[in-house]
């Protein structure tokens, strides 16, 4: 399921949002979405 680290994420993040508030709780609620979904799912 997870075939990339979060942190990844974390420069096309910065393209779409710019580096600000939305930026920060975007990358926090991916973050901990990727970590609960396979526990979940379990």
């Amino acid at each position: 399921f997870r075939s990339a680290p979060v942190v990844a994420l974390l420069p096309i993040l910065v393209m779409w949002m710019g580096i600000g508030e939305s930026m920060k709780i975007a990358f926090l609620f991916i973050g901990a979405v990727v970590y609960l979904i396979p526990m979940v799912r379990d």
